[in-house]
């Protein structure tokens, strides 16, 4: 099962951190006993990668010990909790709330999978390469090319591993 946030109506307003923790932290509680769900595995294309790092943190810790991975693709080095008009169409937001990759930094490293496109010149995945987390080079660029398949099978066979290991 998938629940999937539209970050573009959701962050239309400005939306603080720990509020959109919360609203995550009652997401997951809901689905996980409504679908008897024991493990979360996280996604964020680029907002969305950009947010989920320090929302991750905030999370309560009960609810942080059910995600399994946190898979970020298409992350930049700045982080805001409001759609910007230009940032949707592909400028450069204002990065109100810092660098994500200074929130990665808190976060266990084998949850962590940020995959990015070859041909994107300012993504922050390879800056992660050196803190062990999982980093994947897709050929493309933003939207990798339009190969979803591949992608899904990267995020997919990632979390199987993690899977795997913990039991």
């Amino acid at each position: 099962p998938v629940v999937g946030i539209d970050s573009l109506r959701y962050f239309w307003s400005e939306r603080q951190p720990q509020a959109t923790a919360d609203d995550l932290a009652r997401i997951i509680s809901y689905y996980r006993k409504r679908w008897n769900v024991r493990s979360v595995l996280l996604i964020g294309y680029s907002f969305g990668a950009d947010i989920l790092p320090r929302t991750y943190n905030l999370l309560p810790p009960a609810t942080r010990t059910g995600v399994r991975q946190v898979t970020l693709m298409a992350l930049s080095h700045q982080a805001d909790y409001k759609i910007s008009v230009l940032g949707w169409l592909g400028a450069e937001g204002e990065g109100s709330a810092g660098d994500p990759v200074d929130d990665i930094k808190a976060i266990d490293p084998s949850l962590v999978q940020c995959i990015y496109g070859t041909e994107e010149e300012d993504d922050a995945c390879p800056a992660l390469k050196s803190l062990g987390i999982g980093v994947i080079a897709i050929h493309g660029g933003h939207h990798f090319d339009g190969d979803y398949q591949a992608l899904t099978r990267r995020v997919l066979d990632a979390l199987d591993r993690r899977l795997a290991a913990a039991k």
